[in-house]
């Protein structure tokens, strides 16, 4: 295994690099948001092409052969090897979990891509590389691929992102207010019982018929809700069969880097207000919070369990508990958890720990069996994650929250909340339209 690198001319606006292969088979493209300056912030991962598409964990992992691996550079995030999706019920089958809501979407659970070749723009020393493998390359590719692209990349153009479209569609709830209530009160009196401590309930918005074309297509969409709505994770995906997704995931899942392993829950949300004092108020409300204090508490413990099982004795530590972070729409309670990996396959890690806790409940597999009987449509890529395994054995992962499905000229969109036994049916309703209230209001 071979890698080559070759140097391109920096430029903070990775969209206009993307630009250029937005519509090719499978284009992938991981966006830090560097307009937003998180301190997630700095590494963007462009790819498309994939030789070879994998749709199972054991796929995945036979084909990230991470033995005997030599960097040859530590400051690159991704070696080429597998980027793609994992829908939240991608696991059930581990969990011992039959999901009896319809998959009326006909979504796959898994499908991941094995990439060649991969530009990657670091924001942080003003670089940017195309890396490829070379045997990869020289097996799967006509001859000439490698030069082509570079003539390709050396044809960017600024582009204005000007462009808009008109459309009367909107985003409809597929359950009423009423059907909520009755889910929020099933799930309250589960918790009472003793059934659970916290259930995430979450629920789908459907919008039929928005008008994408050949000059608007899913692609020019993220531009704009990224530009009104960005965060640390977001990416999009052009799948197959004019298919694509749009995630705007303010939310880490796993991350392994020099054998290290964290995640970041995000746990407790309060919405932004445009009056500065009123905002400040609000996030004091957040970190005063006994009810979000202890949602997010309860996943930070699940999650150090999951990490438990694949660390090394002793090396779990909560490195922030409830730290709040500050997004467009919302301010956010995020907590770290880290360890040392106890020699385990990244994949069977994020296996592991799939699906994020703070997106589930606890305990997890009880929280999975309740959303299961409770709520009325699949969730597919919400609460799933985007994932890329690099051949050096690092890997990096969100949780799709904030995201949007498109299906033809269908778009799909989901939100949901923790419920405690604190939790209040009007808050909670609130809070569901809070954490999409941009996304909606710009498509």
């Amino acid at each position: 295994m071979q890698f080559k690198i070759i140097n391109l001319e920096y430029n903070q606006n990775s969209k206009l690099l993307f630009e250029l292969f937005s519509r090719k088979n499978h284009a992938v493209f991981l966006d830090s948001s560097i307009s937003a300056k998180f301190p997630e912030t700095r590494f963007d991962i462009i790819s498309f092409e994939p030789y070879k598409i994998l749709t199972t964990f054991s796929e995945i992992k036979e084909n990230i052969n991470i033995t005997n691996f030599k960097k040859t550079r530590e400051d690159i995030p991704f070696y080429p090897g597998a980027i793609g999706f994992f829908s939240y019920e991608a696991n059930d089958e581990s969990f011992k979990i039959n999901n009896s809501i319809e998959n009326d979407l006909e979504f796959p659970l898994i499908q991941v891509g094995l990439y060649a070749f991969a530009i990657i723009i670091d924001h942080k020393k003003k670089l940017s590389y195309l890396i490829y493998d070379m045997d990869k390359i020289s097996e799967f590719y006509p001859n000439n691929y490698i030069e082509e692209l570079l003539n390709n990349i050396s044809n960017i153009t600024e582009n204005k992102n000007n462009k808009r479209i008109k459309s009367e569609a909107k985003f409809i709830p597929d359950i009423d207010k009423e059907k909520y209530k009755e889910q929020f009160n099933e799930v309250k009196n589960l918790i009472k019982q003793g059934e659970c401590y916290q259930i995430n309930l979450t629920q789908r918005f459907t919008l039929k018929n928005f008008p994408f074309n050949e000059d608007f297509t899913s692609w020019d969409l993220y531009k704009k809700l990224n530009e009104i709505n960005p965060a640390p994770f977001s990416a999009y995906l052009k799948l197959d069969n004019n298919n694509s997704i749009i995630s705007l995931s303010p939310e880490k899942f796993i991350e392994i880097k020099d054998n290290i392993i964290k995640t970041k829950p995000i746990k407790g949300t309060i919405k932004r207000s445009n009056d500065k004092k009123q905002d400040e108020l609000n996030k004091q409300e957040l970190l005063n919070s006994k009810k979000d204090f202890a949602e997010n508490t309860m996943i930070t413990d699940l999650l150090r369990n999951d990490l438990n099982m694949c660390s090394q004795i002793g090396s779990v530590k909560v490195e922030k508990l409830c730290a709040l972070e500050t997004y467009p729409a919302v301010h956010h309670l995020v907590s770290t958890i880290s360890a040392k990996n106890n020699n385990m396959h990244p994949v069977d890690v994020f296996k592991t720990c799939f699906p994020g806790g703070s997106i589930t409940g606890a305990p997890k597999k009880r929280a999975i069996e309740i959303i299961n009987n409770t709520e009325t449509t699949r969730r597919n890529i919400y609460c799933g994650s985007i994932a890329y395994f690099s051949a050096d054995g690092s890997m990096d992962s969100s949780i799709t929250i904030r995201t949007l499905l498109q299906k033809d000229n269908n778009l799909y969109l989901w939100s949901g909340g923790g419920i405690v036994m604190k939790s209040e049916l009007e808050s909670e309703y609130s809070e569901v339209f809070a954490k999409i209230k941009k996304i909606i209001e710009a498509v």
